[in-house]
């Protein structure tokens, strides 16, 4: 049996549930191919930055100490700029390192992360192994590290279990009422001005429709106390409390459309998440969503910062509600049964 340690400087607790939630999907779909998985993770039960500090240097020291490395096949690590330091003096006694790269670790938000990044990619190995979310994000990984594409693997963060997301039974459409939902971060980067833009003239939509238009939005991320003040002061929007991941379901069986107006996106998990609960997208017409959003199939896509052509987008999608089949395509594409199987092959 193949034995990896999967490393991360976060996993999902009673405290975070949603704290990078793609490495217990990662982590599952590796134990369902029959792999054996120990974890090397960041404890994440803080509630304060000095906290997680502190957390990050008992990880560092911990990562420091450990002296098994050389006994797992493999050295499975997510984000890689976060946990490389305490691993210097341990690479060379790692017989497979495989890094998955999910988005800030390739495109940084900030300057001290691009500084942290650039340090990092110093301690990369020609040996080492890479994993990409998706095919937009493989060439973003394969020009920034200067690395050949056909090297990089791509892999879908844990895929899609659809078990858990799946199409609500009996799911009754109110009479001259659409609902469209915003499930992602309260924050500029992920489109929210746009959501704001769009309720300022929601007005004009719901002459064209001719029904009433409700927009659904969860409150979480580092602008919430902003975008959730400005958002809750429209009569048609629905506020919702954080979800844990397993129960984010629940929000998609409430809406008709999932909004994804966002600018950077290595694979976009919430999308995938609502078109296999049968839910089309409306997202952007770059990044992941190129791959994913197919017009006509399992959503439609606008061009990016355009609010007219994001508005036409919505309209079509509105208009031809019933034509998509965006559950299907997540299931032939993007289910956790095909990470497994992918799995299965690749660790055997």
């Amino acid at each position: 049996m193949t034995k990896i340690l999967l490393m991360s400087n976060g996993y999902p607790s009673k405290s975070h549930p949603n704290y990078l939630s793609f490495v217990k999907n990662i982590n599952d779909c590796l134990i369902e191919a029959g792999c054996e998985v120990d974890l090397l993770v960041m404890d994440t039960k803080f509630d304060n930055a000095f906290q997680k500090y502190l957390q990050y240097i008992k990880y560092y020291i911990k990562a420091l100490f450990f002296n098994r490395y050389k006994q797992y096949d493999y050295i499975y690590i997510n984000m890689y700029p976060w946990c490389f330091l305490p691993l210097i003096p341990h690479f060379h006694n790692m017989k497979h390192v495989v890094i998955h790269w999910h988005g800030d670790d390739i495109l940084p938000p900030t300057l001290l992360v691009s500084i942290l990044n650039w340090v990092s990619y110093k301690f990369l190995r020609n040996t080492f192994i890479h994993f990409s979310p998706s095919k937009y994000f493989a060439n973003q990984v394969a020009e920034k590290l200067k690395i050949n594409i056909e090297k990089i693997i791509v892999s879908p963060s844990g895929g899609i279990d659809m078990e858990i997301f799946k199409e609500k039974i009996g799911k009754v459409k109110t009479a001259n009422l659409i609902r469209l939902g915003f499930a992602s971060a309260l924050l500029k980067l992920k489109g929210a001005d746009l959501i704001l833009k769009l309720l300022e003239n929601i007005k004009s939509i719901e002459e064209k429709i001719h029904c009433k238009i409700e927009i659904h939005f969860i409150e979480y991320g580092k602008e919430k106390q902003k975008y959730s003040e400005l958002l809750s002061q429209f009569q048609n929007t629905v506020k919702h409390s954080p979800y844990p991941v397993f129960r984010m379901a629940e929000f998609y069986h409430q809406i008709d459309i999932l909004l994804f107006p966002s600018l950077s996106e290595s694979l976009g998990l919430a999308a995938l998440e609502a078109m296999s609960c049968n839910i089309p997208v409306v997202a952007t017409d770059a990044c992941a969503f190129q791959e994913t959003v197919m017009n006509g199939i399992s959503g439609e896509r606008f061009k990016i910062n355009d609010f007219n052509d994001f508005q036409k987008a919505i309209i079509n999608c509105i208009q031809n509600i019933d034509k998509y089949s965006p559950r299907n395509f997540i299931e032939e594409r993007y289910s956790k049964k095909s990470v497994v199987e992918h799995n299965k092959i690749f660790f055997k």
